[in-house]
């Protein structure tokens, strides 16, 4: 039985696997969408969206809303792992930036904004096991140091998204959403490169 790689191999094997583009803009993606996760629910507390803003109940209800995404998307895995990890990652994202896009354009209109949250949330929610997936494929026999990084660009982005919904607070909740949805068309361009890795490797 081969053991388990050690703590000090999986950080010996990061430098190595920083030299890969496909796997270093596969951490860069992740780091857009946790940032993105983050400022959206953040955006909701500091700019308060229009037809909420003040109400606490309305606030609370709205970043309820999307939970039931977070339940949804484990029970979908089947239908899910029909596509390929790849495949999923950038649908993903695509929906992700379309659904924060479109709720930086619903001025008031509380029940839509909260639809748009459902759909940007269960991407988010569906992008990330696939990251992981792709990361253990791309990492080889490094795949410890591999999931190592993932977390690290993981806490890396959710530390962001604060910050960027702070610094955009003056644009207002549409605007710090626009923003998002700018940031993960990047995500979204950055994940592309595992398509042609699956197109190399079939």
């Amino acid at each position: 039985m081969t053991p388990a790689p050690s703590l000090l191999q999986a950080f010996a094997a990061v430098p190595r696997l920083l030299r890969k583009p496909r796997l270093v803009a596969l951490y860069l993606a992740t780091i857009t969408v946790m940032a993105a996760f983050v400022a959206v629910y953040t955006a909701v507390v500091v700019a308060g969206p229009p037809g909420v803003a003040g109400d606490n109940t309305a606030l609370l209800a709205l970043r309820a809303s999307a939970l039931p995404a977070l339940v949804a998307v484990p029970l979908l895995t089947p239908v899910l792992h029909r596509l390929a990890a790849p495949v999923r990652v950038v649908l993903a994202m695509f929906v992700a930036a379309g659904a924060v896009a479109a709720g930086s354009v619903m001025r008031g209109d509380v029940r839509f904004l909260a639809l748009a949250l459902l759909a940007f949330v269960a991407a988010v929610a569906a992008a990330a096991p696939a990251v992981v997936e792709i990361v253990h494929t791309m990492a080889s026999h490094a795949r410890g140091g591999g999931v190592a990084l993932y977390a690290c660009s993981m806490f890396l982005g959710a530390s962001l998204g604060p910050q960027l919904a702070g610094a955009l607070s003056g644009q207002g909740f549409g605007g710090i959403l626009r923003a998002v949805a700018v940031l993960l068309v990047v995500g979204t361009l950055l994940s592309l490169p595992a398509l042609a890795r699956r197109r190399h490797n079939p």
